[in-house]
């Protein structure tokens, strides 16, 4: 590419006429413009761009690819509620993936040369709760070149650390929080963490109430340290699979199972989702007037009727009689973990030694989900 030598340059510079000099103006030659155009179009294609007439910002995409122009380290992503469907969006930019062959460090540029967006629709409900504020996490996954988005709702236990994804094409009964969905079911591409959205809805899968945080993210992975789960700003309960589940069963003083001398028996049971839990139980024992007592089990078991053995147990051996005094300790906290695909049952069992007269059971189960 050379200066313009057209008729009536200046120093081979575009000038204007000047009628006061009797001076022309500078002839526009098409030997200019084919110059301007194919060094323009010889940066575009290098940078493996395919040519768009409706596209402006592609030289820059070009030069950022190469790293000439330093892209912004923070992504520019956009969130709306149109129609009770909530639609995400994502402005050109380059970005750069991991290789698909996770023993390949070279990683790969991609272009993203117009506008992506991603719609979810009416009925879909990520995983979220009616008034429950959840943090949904916007993806950029690298389809054997081609960039798209996906969502992910950040509560349903899902890695974000930028390996390896496979998506679920998104519907009106894309209902899991720990499923990733995009446009069309994809398998083991490359992904980045571009932003994430924070959004409040009062009936779960219409999106009618604009979202209170939208922030791109810079395609960091998600950082170690302390979790960025939105935690809770009232007394309410966490939804059903999310971390912070609880569950109680309680057996009172008035509903006490009578024991055998010697035989376990079942307070309470729960039974248990996939997943992973901390259980702890209340043993509690009812005693008649005169009940002489020796010894005295409590535990967390995965077996009806039989102190557990897979978990600590609390035994007291002594003899007392304590009249007619109820006595109550704690088990040692159980972690309990439920396979996929399955359920367990837990019982809080207790038994005792004991002679003369009655003996009651009763107490609680308390069970909170870990992850």
């Amino acid at each position: 590419m050379d200066r313009t030598s057209a008729p009536g340059h200046v120093n081979h510079l575009f000038v204007s006429e000047d009628a006061a000099t009797n001076r022309p103006p500078t002839e526009l030659v098409p030997a200019d413009f084919n110059a301007w155009q194919e060094e323009l179009m010889a940066i575009i294609e290098a940078a493996g761009i395919a040519p768009s007439a409706l596209n402006f910002t592609q030289v820059l995409a070009a030069l950022r690819s190469r790293g000439v122009v330093q892209q912004s380290k923070i992504n520019a992503i956009s969130a709306d509620v149109v129609g009770n469907a909530l639609v995400v969006g994502m402005k050109p930019c380059a970005m750069d993936f991991r290789n698909a062959t996770l023993t390949n460090g070279t990683p790969n540029t991609r272009i993203i040369p117009a506008a992506l967006s991603l719609t979810v629709p009416a009925g879909a409900t990520l995983g979220t709760s009616a008034g429950v504020a959840a943090r949904l996490n916007l993806l950029l996954i690298d389809n054997a070149g081609t960039p798209e988005l996906a969502i992910a709702n950040a509560g349903g236990g899902l890695n974000f650390d930028e390996m390896l994804t496979s998506t679920t094409a998104i519907s009106a009964a894309s209902n899991s929080a720990s499923v990733v969905y995009s446009g069309a079911a994809r398998a083991n591409v490359p992904c980045r963490l571009v932003g994430f959205v924070d959004i409040t809805e009062a009936v779960p899968g219409t999106w009618a109430t604009a979202p209170t945080v939208v922030q791109g993210n810079g395609g960091n992975a998600m950082p170690s340290g302390p979790s960025p789960l939105l935690g809770t700003k009232t007394n309410d309960n966490a939804p059903a699979g999310y971390i912070g589940e609880y569950a109680g069963v309680f057996i009172p003083q008035a509903s006490a199972i009578a024991l055998s001398n010697g035989v376990g028996a079942n307070i309470a049971s729960a039974v248990l989702q996939p997943g992973d839990y901390d259980v702890v139980g209340t043993a509690s024992f009812n005693p008649a007037a005169t009940t002489t007592i020796s010894r005295v089990w409590g535990s967390i078991s995965e077996s009806s009727g039989i102190p557990g053995t897979e978990y600590a147990q609390n035994c007291y051996p002594a003899g007392f009689a304590p009249g007619a005094n109820p006595m109550t300790f704690a088990t040692p906290s159980a972690r309990v973990t439920v396979p996929a695909g399955s359920t367990k049952t837990i019982y809080l069992v207790l038994a005792a030694t004991f002679a003369t007269s009655t003996l009651g059971g009763f107490g609680s189960l308390q069970i909170r989900r870990r992850r």
